[in-house]
């Protein structure tokens, strides 16, 4: 008896010091705010407000800027983030954004069969449920998706704690601009590399997945009366050519399908000529000059909807 109390005291001192040094770590990571914490921060300020929200991965969040629209409207698109992010942040926020008239929600050729989980991207999910509280995708009890310590690692917590906080790259209203000229290095991305790499991680089987997310969040808009506008955004001609034909058409399919279904509105800017090379920072996203044309175009569009209700 007394050698297992020794024991238990002995344990609790060795791992009390433990404890309470993760527990600073995690306190302090708290504390130094990331990029979903910045732009977290920046939305709930204005929720109340915004009239069109825009939703979407990298393709939106570089591609549309919000200072270009005649309402008030918020880019809540991130990197790499898919439509079952763009439907839990969407469904979280909805009951607080009383003046929400229109939705954005751009269509990228392999959005459809993407899930962060099951991509190079998965950790990104348990950022998201530290930052937003989202539940990961498939439900179960991961350390990570409550503790910035599990998620990042001790050790990399630590670096990130002697490192300076990220800077805040975005405009006030969510946005990220591209360059404002294309650097020569970006232009001379292989877009062949790039879209093979795109392949690697999409898997066709998930479309269905990703649909009845849609559905969801559709059937939820059009209860209250806000238009839905699914945006095909440009992308450079030579990663344009390399596209999947059958998984083009079976795009354009799906989307014949929320516009009978939910008369959703759907602007396709793909092959339009609005913009040339000299527009894009890189194969896929718009520079601030494509940003700049896009974005009056999706506004005027936009314009013309809610002025014709």
């Amino acid at each position: 008896m007394r050698d297992s109390r020794k024991f238990f005291l002995s344990l609790t001192l060795f791992l009390a010091p433990v404890i309470l040094a993760l527990g600073c770590l995690e306190y302090a990571l708290r504390q130094q705010k990331n990029y979903l914490d910045i732009k977290k921060e920046k939305f709930e300020q204005v929720a109340g407000a915004v009239e069109v929200l825009i939703l979407g991965d990298s393709h939106a969040h570089m591609g549309l800027d919000p200072a270009r629209f005649d309402r008030k409207t918020f880019n809540l698109a991130s990197p790499a983030q898919s439509y079952y992010y763009d439907v839990s942040l969407l469904l979280k926020y909805l009951p607080r954004m009383h003046n929400l008239k229109v939705v954005i929600l751009p269509v990228t050729h392999f959005g459809f069969y993407y899930l962060e989980d099951q991509s190079h991207n998965a950790r990104w999910q348990y950022l998201y449920a530290n930052t937003f509280g989202i539940p990961l995708r498939k439900q179960h009890f991961d350390l990570r998706a409550y503790s910035r310590v599990a998620m990042y690692t001790p050790y990399q917590g630590l670096k990130k704690i002697v490192e300076k906080q990220e800077q805040d790259v975005e405009t006030p209203d969510g946005h990220l601009p591209g360059a404002a000229h294309p650097s020569p290095d970006n232009q001379k991305m292989n877009a062949q590399e790039l879209i093979r790499h795109h392949y690697s991680f999409i898997r066709r089987g998930d479309a269905g997945l990703n649909c009845s997310f849609l559905n969801r969040a559709f059937s939820v808009l059009r209860k209250q009366g806000i238009n839905i506008v699914m945006v095909a955004l440009p992308v450079h001609p030579e990663y344009s050519l390399l596209k999947n034909k059958k998984i083009r058409e079976r795009n354009y399919s799906l989307i014949r399908q929320f516009e009978r279904s939910h008369h959703i509105h759907f602007l396709d800017l793909q092959n339009t000529g609005i913009v040339n090379t000299g527009d894009f920072a890189d194969p896929i996203h718009l520079n601030h000059s494509g940003a700049l044309k896009i974005s009056r175009i999706v506004s005027n569009n936009i314009s013309a909807l809610t002025n014709s209700l």
